[in-house]
């Protein structure tokens, strides 16, 4: 090995050390902080805010690092995509030693210790977010691309274990059995810690960049088309998106309280624009969270959804469409305007979730 490459491989495995450091004062730092929070030490709390100081420069220091290498070294294909991930990560890390701070600020004003049901839960999303630092950590340190995307898929879980502990606050809320103030900074500290599994999901996308070359892919949208029946504009909705935004988002449709089978007219009406109904038929909506907690996005096409829902999830964004359709309901025309209405507001809602208007060609 020549002089040169001693000196590249030396200051890789510094840079690679240096990462490696920092992930465990930032694993350290959220350990600590919710430790605090559940023992009510007040000390902790000071000394996570304080250690902090030292991720902060730590940081810096990687940065500096990187950029020498840059200069040194003039990296190309693999060693330029650590350097850049390397960069990024340091920031995410980062991030979480401040999420670690806010927990522990959150933790110390707090005037009594939660309660048991609410411990339970910070148990659940504390274990979640530590696991899934610490193994992306793992994975880039190894350059395990396999590791990262198993990784990424066991902190996508964060929104189902946020949508439980932001449920059980609220019903101490109502119960009036917490301080307001003491509610509002649990709920902080439990955003931080969604926000730690996001930020570990950045390190296995980074790793996999890293490691294979591969970028992120786009956010891949899950999008309910619902009303009442699924008889009529929910199927509607469906196959227009379905022909026209094919490969942009899945889609689906349900109905709150589902007819037992589509009108023939509708059937008739679709295939004529070559949707093929004749196999499909009207799906019941579940309204329990683990079912809604599959979609990103659910639009309403009639009127009472959010009262069938009762409390969404907290990650999902509910749409309520007010159309404007022209026609005596289950008639030809009436489905002729729905169609023309629908696959107006449907395309400006793809643009804003894709940033592209473009459609599939057939």
């Amino acid at each position: 090995m020549s002089i040169y490459e001693e000196r590249l491989q030396h200051d890789l495995e510094e840079i690679r050390g240096q990462i490696r450091r920092l992930g465990g004062l930032v694993v350290r730092a959220v350990q600590d902080s919710t430790d605090a929070l559940r023992t009510d030490d007040k000390i902790l709390c000071s000394e996570t805010i304080l250690r902090d100081q030292v991720v902060n420069r730590l940081a810096q220091s990687i940065d500096h690092l990187c950029h020498a290498f840059v200069v040194r070294h003039s990296p190309s294909a693999g060693h330029l995509r650590f350097i850049s991930s390397v960069l990024r990560i340091s920031i995410s890390l980062e991030r979480i030693g401040d999420y670690a701070v806010t927990i522990s600020r959150e933790s110390a004003r707090l005037s009594q210790s939660p309660h048991e049901r609410v411990l339970r839960d910070l148990e659940i999303t504390v274990g979640l977010a530590i696991q899934t630092l610490r193994q992306g950590l793992e994975a880039f340190l190894g350059s395990n691309a396999d590791l990262a995307r198993g990784t990424k898929v066991m902190a996508s879980e964060q929104g189902r274990t946020f949508d439980t502990a932001f449920a059980d606050l609220v019903e101490e809320g109502e119960e009036r059995t917490v301080p307001v103030r003491d509610l509002f900074a649990l709920l902080l500290v439990f955003n931080r810690l969604s926000r730690v599994c996001d930020q570990s999901k950045n390190i296995c996308e980074e790793t996999v960049f890293m490691a294979l070359g591969e970028t992120k892919p786009p956010k891949a949208f899950r999008i309910l088309f619902a009303d009442r029946r699924n008889s009529s504009l929910s199927q509607i909705a469906l196959g227009i998106a379905q022909k026209n935004f094919q490969g942009v988002a899945e889609f689906s449709s349900a109905g709150w309280v589902a007819a037992r089978e589509l009108d023939p007219g509708l059937v008739a009406f679709m295939a004529e624009r070559g949707h093929d109904l004749s196999k499909t038929g009207p799906v019941q909506l579940e309204k329990d969270n683990r079912a809604l907690s599959h979609y990103n996005v659910i639009i309403a096409l009639e009127r009472g959804l959010a009262k069938f829902l009762g409390r969404v999830p907290y990650h999902i964004v509910l749409l309520d469409w007010d159309l404007q359709i022209e026609g005596e309901a289950n008639t030809k025309d009436y489905y002729e305007s729905a169609y023309s209405i629908l696959e107006s507001k449907m395309r400006p809602l793809m643009q804003t979730l894709t940033g592209s208007s473009e459609t599939r060609q057939d």
